[in-house]
Formats: C-alpha cells, structure tokens, sequence
C-alpha cells in the first residue's frame, strides 16, 4: 500500500514523540540518584517500550484501512473474551484481576478493548442507516459500550471504565448527534 506521507499529520506526530521524549527524561531525572540497583532499568524499560510503539505505529500505517473495517467486530469479539478470561486466569494486583502476566510482561486486556471499542464504534457508525437521533442507533452503541465497561467494572477498575464512557461520547458527537441532544 502506497502511503501518502504528506498527509500525515505530522504536528500531532511531533507532539506525541515530545511529550514521549519529556517523559523519559523526567523518569530520568527523578531516578538519577536513586539508590536501587535497578535505577537504570525505569527510564530504559520506557525508551524501549517508545521504541516498540514507533515501530507498531510504522506497520499500522502499511496495513490497508479495509483491514481494519472487516476486522473490527471480530477484535471487539475478542477484546471480550480476554476481559472474561482474566477474571477466570488473571494475576491479581493490588486487589484487581486486570492483567494477564506473561514472565515480565504484563498484558491489560482493557487496553486491548479501548482500541475494539473505537473500532467497532466506528464501523457501526459508519454502516448503519438508523437516523443518527435514532433510539435504537444510541441504544446499540450503548450496549457496544457496557458489555466491556460491566466486565472491567468486576475486575475492580472504575477509571478505565469511565475511559469506555468517554470514548462512547466521543463517537457519538463525532458520527453526527449534536452535543445538546
């Protein structure tokens, strides 16, 4: 797939590698002189982990947009499966049953499901031909919405459900209804 590279929003770009940037030289500066052996090991770990975005975000932008579109209900399907799974055989953290641990990696589903959601949000939006006042059109959405926000709500994590809420707004204003509906 050809990529038009002037298309791309670069300031926003350029925003998100600066704040990235900033990031690891303030977990720097805050760990400089720490006593741990494992000083080093924080603002490293962020840097490699900055490293593994840019390249995800170098292969997203190579995919066909199509892929997206056909895919999007069967990654929200999943996103649903891995937040009942973890309540079943997640590592429980401070209380909360929110992550699947995998050695040193720790593996949030919720993450996961933000990402389904804004996608099969979108493709919803995108496809049906329910006026966008429509009960049934609000309804959907809604329960596209609480399906995920009722699993994450068991772990117990009511910031990353609210997070779902936002995103459901979001989507709504944006595919068309006015904010003072």
């Amino acid at each position: 797939m050809n990529i038009n590279y002037r298309q791309l929003d670069w300031k926003l770009i350029a925003a998100v590698l600066a704040l990235s940037l900033i990031g690891i030289i303030l977990i720097l500066s805050a760990q400089y002189y720490a006593t741990s052996e494992f000083k080093q090991t924080y603002y490293q770990r962020q840097a490699l982990w900055l490293l593994i975005a840019l390249l995800a975000f170098t292969a997203t932008l190579h995919l066909p947009l199509r892929l997206y579109d056909v895919s999007a209900y069967a990654l929200y399907a999943v996103s649903i499966i891995l937040l009942g799974l973890v309540l079943v055989v997640g590592s429980a953290k401070m209380g909360a049953m929110r992550w699947f641990s995998f050695g040193p990696i720790n593996l949030a589903p919720s993450d996961i499901a933000k990402l389904a959601l804004v996608l099969a949000l979108a493709r919803f939006f995108a496809y049906t031909r329910l006026p966008v006042t429509s009960k049934r059109r609000l309804g959907i959405s809604a329960l596209l919405t609480l399906i995920p926000v009722g699993l994450i709500l068991k772990q117990p994590d009511l910031g990353t459900s609210l997070v779902f809420f936002v995103i459901l707004f979001v989507l709504w204003f944006w595919s068309g209804l006015s904010p003072w509906y």
